[in-house]
Order: structure tokens, then sequence, then C-alpha cells
């Protein structure tokens, strides 16, 4: 047996206040209501698919798991596996059981009993990730009524029966996806049994209408046989599915009573960068970046119409989206560009809405000039290299340069009444941070002068970087999903061009990346320039943004402040994503708008929890007492969700839910509602 790290980055809104009470001694003894168990799932890894699936959504909300892999032979699961013993009598070990099927052929018969066994005595439940449609799961075979094959495109409905078991925070249909025609959803939809023995009861959890027929039947439910409960999946999970990471929530709080080690919470954050600054446009006729990669001589940067640049209006518009939508972007900006503006002889409209509106926005040090601030870089070649001293080593940018680019930044904020956190920070082109191949390492001088500067959080690209938080200098990095709106284009054609130019073969007039990195990127036919933003752009992103949305990701996703203006391109991908979400999701679970430094933090927290912290955490619940002992040398933050009605932490998606601080080799007791 192997416990199972998470290695996401899947965090929590903020600690919630709630009555605790210390103790130094050991949990509580078992009461009269009910047996001792360690919150902890068992899951029985047999190599599929689907099991790995929810075992990656268990460890993405930190819920504590021992994983016994059954795919290459394993020692038998009696019930000295699943039952443990000490001064105070026998406990649960396991709060929950994960397996693929209700028969599955790595396991005998023997252990199959244990299993059942332990479930009945502890009132433990089990999810089957997969299986087929037959009567000893609660439903017929999926046949005279029923279907076997692909679900793309169907839709399915939550019951109202699901709604009162831990699924209420959903309201809408439960669209199957189908998102590039290849068999992204395959299973059965069958009807529950005509009549049921004795102590046996199925109840649906998400039906679906039977292709070619009048009836409808069941993709999931849950089976209680003679006091046993098993929720039964008879589609295939994958991780990549939208309709599994929406239902999931509910599965595991179904699984676990709502007691877990876990937290979760659907979060949208967006950052808009260059805020002051003009971007280079993308020229449709070049297929370039006007200051970039065009030619000066036929396309010069000082041409009109040659940059992008949001006005006075585009702020107005801005802020009454944030109003009417409930979310708010965070804007990275660069002082130096309102100074190069004026010089123009401009009158720079931008920031004096940007202050008129500054109660209503958010903003974040993007540094003075956008200058990169890692190695001092060569563009004598392509693609660019590090610069090297005459020794061979690699030349950076002098750490004095990179404080004055911080500093000067705040003190423009400052003198303008602009709210900025001086702890966060958003460096050019994420620079400083290593750039592979070209610069394997972070700036050692940006690093110092993160430090100088008492920076806690700065921005890096998830692209890159994964999940991954860590720590350089004093601070540590908040990864951000890029969204494919380019930060070149301001308007739809502009969006669309460049998209052909990157995703299109050069036999048809693309850039040929396509061709030329074939195992990561497809080639597509050339997209209409006039109707292919709405009809092709826009439900993409929309998916993309939503499926970090409810896959419990914190991550901000980051976009550029000339999608704010001209066509404000961005705005239809943002309203049809929230769209999505409020026609799927009830009031009961709100997004979460972090700022960078919440995401930070609660990120941090998370990663310290999967990669060791939860090794030293022994949760349990012994009647309405759940307890948390620490027996390690370090205090440890605990993810905790209870049911609701518990005084405790917040409440989200039909649950209350926070972080608890354990000391050392001490115990925290939380009184619950069961």
């Amino acid at each position: 047996m192997n416990g199972r790290r998470w290695l996401s980055a899947a965090v929590a809104a903020m600690v919630a206040a709630a009555p605790l009470v210390m103790a130094a001694g050991p949990a509580q003894a078992a009461g009269a209501d009910g047996k001792r168990t360690d919150l902890r799932i068992l899951v029985i890894d047999d190599g599929q698919g689907q099991v790995g699936a929810f075992l990656d959504r268990l460890t993405r909300e930190g819920v504590q798991t021992t994983v016994i892999d059954v795919s290459g032979g394993h020692d038998p699961i009696t019930r000295d596996t699943l039952v443990g013993s000490d001064s105070r009598g026998e406990y649960g070990k396991f709060s929950g059981v994960v397996v693929q099927t209700d028969y599955p052929a790595e396991l005998s018969g023997d252990e199959l009993v244990a299993l059942a066994d332990y479930e009945r005595e502890f009132a433990v439940r089990e999810l089957l990730t997969y299986t087929w449609a037959h009567p000893e799961v609660g439903v017929a075979y999926a046949e005279n009524p029923g279907f076997t094959g692909q679900l793309d495109g169907m839709q399915g409905t939550v019951t109202d029966a699901a709604k009162a078991i831990g699924f209420g925070y959903l309201k809408g249909p439960l669209p199957f996806a189908d998102t590039d025609g290849s068999s992204e959803n395959y299973g059965s939809i069958a009807t529950p049994l005509e009549t049921y023995p004795e102590g046996q009861s199925y109840t649906p959890i998400v039906t679906m209408p039977i292709p070619d027929t009048d009836a409808t039947g069941t993709v999931l439910g849950v089976f209680e046989e003679s006091g046993r409960e098993r929720m039964v999946s008879t589609f295939s999970l994958g991780s990549w599915q939208s309709e599994f990471q929406t239902l999931a929530p509910g599965m595991i709080a179904w699984l676990t009573r709502g007691l877990a080690t876990a937290y979760n919470r659907n979060y949208f954050s967006i950052h808009s960068d260059d805020h002051l600054l003009p971007d280079g446009r993308w020229s449709i006729e070049g297929n370039c970046t006007i200051g970039a990669d065009c030619d000066e001589s036929a396309y010069p940067s000082d041409a009109p119409g040659a940059t992008i640049r949001m006005t006075g209006r585009d702020v107005d518009h801005l802020v009454a989206w944030q109003r009417r939508s409930g979310i708010k972007i965070e804007m990275a900006f660069n002082g130096h560009g309102h100074l190069d503006w004026v010089r123009g002889g401009h009158r720079d409209t931008q920031l004096q809405r940007l202050k008129a509106h500054r109660a209503d926005l958010r903003f974040i040090n993007h540094t003075w000039s956008h200058l990169y601030l890692g190695c001092v870089q060569n563009w004598d070649v392509s693609p660019w290299e590090c610069q090297k001293t005459s020794s061979g080593a690699t030349r950076w940018l002098a750490k004095r340069k990179v404080n004055t680019q911080i500093r000067a930044n705040v003190r423009f904020a400052q003198r303008h009444g602009l709210p900025v956190n001086r702890r966060e920070m958003v460096s050019g082109e994420h620079s400083g941070l290593k750039v592979p191949p070209q610069m394997p390492a972070d700036s050692p001088n940006f690093a110092a002068a993160l430090t100088d500067q008492r920076i806690q959080w700065t921005a890096s690209d998830a692209s890159m970087e994964g999940g991954v938080v860590r720590r350089v200098g004093s601070a540590y990095t908040v990864p951000r999903h890029p969204m494919n709106i380019f930060y070149n284009v301001a308007t739809r054609q502009e969006e669309v061009d460049e998209y052909n130019w990157i995703y299109t073969s050069r036999t048809v007039g693309g850039s040929g990346i396509c061709d030329d990195n074939p195992q990561t990127s497809t080639c597509i036919d050339p997209l209409d320039i006039d109707t292919a933003f709405e009809t092709y752009i826009v439900p993409i992103e929309k998916r993309i943004a939503m499926g970090h949305v409810i896959n419990n990701d914190p991550r901000p996703h980051y976009i550029h402040q000339g999608n704010l203006t001209e066509d404000r391109i961005i705005y239809p991908v943002l309203d049809a994503m929230l769209t999505d979400y409020h026609r799927t999701f009830a009031d009961s679970a709100p997004l979460r708008n972090l700022r960078m430094s919440q995401t930070g933090r609660l990120m941090l927290w998370m990663q310290r929890w999967t990669e060791g912290a939860s090794d030293d955490i022994r949760a349990q619940i012994s009647g309405n007492k759940l307890t948390l002992t620490n027996t390690g040398s370090e205090s440890v933050r605990v993810p905790v969700t209870v049911p609701a009605g518990s005084a405790f932490g917040s409440a989200y998606a039909g649950t209350r839910s926070g972080w608890v601080k354990v000391a050392a080799g001490r115990t925290v007791t939380i009184r619950v509602t069961r």
C-alpha cells in the first residue's frame, strides 16, 4: 500500500473562523452513536483510467488516500487490512472505498467478502468508477430498453433525489461533451429494475434519454443492498470530461458523507497585463507583429494604428462589466507607458479613468517599463540567446536595474493614488524566471531584488511551469494560465488571422508551426476571418477556461490590455463561460474571484499539504467529534470539509470547509453535525 500525493495546484479560499477545542492528548474514544473511522479513502487501483481519474480528483481536493495497486499482484485484502485496533478498541482505517467494478478480476472472492463486510460494519460507502449495466448493481441490462455506445453530445439530468444527497450545488442540464468528433464518452444508459428484493433500492443520480425510445435511463446512481451503499457509474469516467468534473464534488461528498481532509471551490481569476503601455499590433497583411518581427520599412512602428492602447471609455466599460458579472479583472500596469504617451502629445484618458474608478479596480505592479529582467538578451541570433562574459558566464541584468523597475512602478502608483499591494508583482514576460533552453535557471539578480523589495508573490507561466508553486528569493511563484486571445490583437479579424497563421499548414498559407511540431500541435483548416471568432475561437476558449474553473484549479488566467479595447474581444469569451457556469451551478457554489496574493497563499498551503505534510496528520471521526492529530515535528495546515450544519468554516456547495492549523504533537477537535 502506498499514499498518493497531490501534484496539482488546486486549493481553497481563506480560512473562516470556527469554534475549535484544542487538546494535548489523543483523539476521543468512540461514542455510543458511531464507530471510530479514519478519514482516509481506500483506492483499489487496477490500472484502469477511470480509477485514475477519480483518484486524481480526490488528490486535487486534498483527500487523504491509500492506494492498493492490484494490477500486478498484491498482498491479500483481509479484515486486518481494513480494521485497526488500539487501546480504545477497534476502528475503521478507511471512510470510503473506490474500485473499478463490482467483481474486479484482480480480487478473490474472500477479498470481496472482506470489503463488503467492512463496509456494512463501519457504514462505509463504495464507489464503482465504471461497470457494466446488470442487476447486481441495481439496474437492468442495457437492452430493451437501453443503450450502450458513445454518449458524446447527449444530455443528462441530475435528479432531485441526487440533489438531496450531495449534488444540490447543481441546477441545470448536464451535457456530455462532444468537442472534437472523437469518442470522448462511452457507457450504458440502463433502467432501474422494475422491482427490488427486500433490502435493496436504487436511486438514480444522473438520468438520460435512451436513444430511439421514449424511455429514460440512468448512467449514475446509488445501489443499496442490505445496508451496503455503492455509487455505480455505467459511463466511463475521464479526467478531461467536463461532465465528470462537474459531478466529482458531489460524488466525493457522497462517498465521504461530507467528512474529509478536503477543500473544493470553483475559482475564476483573470489578470490583464501591460496597462498604460501600447502593445504592437498584428499585421494581417504581413503576418507579423509591428515593432517586433515586422519589416520596419514596410510596417513602421510609429505609423497610425501600429499599436493598441486602452482608452478611458474602455476603462468605463470594464468597470460596468465587472459590476454586472461580479468578476474583477486584476490589471498589471507599467507606469512608464503613461510618460511615453504624454510625451507623444497624447491626453491619457486611460489613466484618468483608472484613477476615477480606483475603488472598483484591482492593480498589480507589472514593473516600470516592462524591461526584460533575466539575462541580457542577444537578438542577433534566432532564437535569441543569453549574452556571455569573456569567461563564458551568463550576463544577468544588474540587480540595481531590477530593483529600479520594481520600485519606480510602486512610486508611480502611490503618486497617482492607485491601490497596489507591494508584495505582489508580475514581471514583463515573466522575465527573471528560468526560460529553457536559453535560460535554464532563474536570474540570481532577479531573486535578490525580489528579496530587497520584499516581494512575496511573483507570477509565472503555467504553460511552462505547470501548477507548481516554487521559491524565488523571498517570493513564491503564482502560475497563470495564458488564454489564447493574443496580446497583439484588438479586433476579431486580427485574432482569427493570427490564429490561422499559427495553426494552419504552409500548404494553405500558414506558418507551418503545426507541421513542424506534430506531437504538440494539430493543423486545422483555415478559419473564416469574418465569422470564426464567434463560431470557433470563443467556444474553444470558453471550454478551456471552464475546464480550469470546475477542476478545483485556482490558477489565474491572463490576457493583455489590448483585448479590452476596440472590439473588446475578451468579453465574449468571458461572458460565454459565465453563462455556462451560472446555467449549471446553483447559488450555493459561487465563483471565487481571488486576488493574486490569496491565490498564491492557498496554492502554497495545498502544495505543502500534498507534498508531505498530510503524512503527519491523522484525521478520525467518532460520533460527532472529528479529531486532527499531528504526529510530526512541525505545525500543519489541514484542509477540512464537514457536513452542512456544523459550526466550522464557510459554506460551499452543500458542505462547510476551511483550513485548520494543527501544532506539532497536538490534537484539534471539531464538533460536526452528521
